[in-house]
């Protein structure tokens, strides 16, 4: 081990940059997702009311979608092949 101070934190993070430039992490570069992704994890510090306005209308939508899908899968389970409602056919 190295005794005595270590290098200073731009010495690292310029070693850092010139490492990720090389070509074979060219793949690594953040997309549009990426950006976005950190756009929303900034939004919680810089605007929590707008986040957590996101995540409701997110999780909002999520349900109505799984809602969705179910009730359409249990009325195709419902219905006979030949388009006949299976509940009033026993009656």
């Amino acid at each position: 081990m190295v005794s005595g101070p270590g290098p200073s934190d731009d010495a690292v993070r310029a070693l850092a940059r010139e490492i990720l430039d090389r070509p074979e992490y060219s793949l690594w570069r953040p997309g549009k997702v990426g950006e976005w992704l950190a756009w929303f994890a900034k939004l919680f510090v810089t605007n929590p009311m707008l986040f957590w306005v996101i995540v409701a209308a997110l999780t909002l939508t999520l349900i109505g979608i799984v809602t969705h899908v179910v009730w359409t899968v249990r009325k195709g389970i419902a219905t006979a092949p030949d388009g006949h409602d299976l509940a009033r056919a026993d009656e």
